[in-house]
């Protein structure tokens, strides 16, 4: 029984494929890194007085792929905590 060869040869359009592939990584690390500043650069531009919190949890979200909820549960707090004077009537 005879096996047939496999042609392994390495050549201009594997070239190409394997660049397109490196430059598709690199677009998307470039995209997450500025997703993961944009909210602490917000927060900082706006001066929260919580810009710090803000950085790490955007961070800590894309770290575990946005399965952290505190940023959740924070802003549901503020609303309770600060009412809106308008609906005092």
């Amino acid at each position: 029984m005879e096996v047939a060869a496999v042609d392994s040869s390495f050549g201009a359009l594997d070239a190409f494929a394997f660049v397109v592939f490196a430059v598709l990584i690199f677009v998307g690390v470039i995209i997450v890194v500025n997703l993961g500043k944009l909210p602490g650069q917000l927060a900082h531009k706006w001066n929260h007085p919580q810009t710090g919190a803000i950085n790490a949890m955007s961070w800590i979200g894309i770290a575990t792929g946005g399965c952290c909820g505190q940023w959740r549960s924070y802003g549901r707090s503020r609303r309770r905590l600060v009412p809106n004077p308008q609906l005092r009537r």
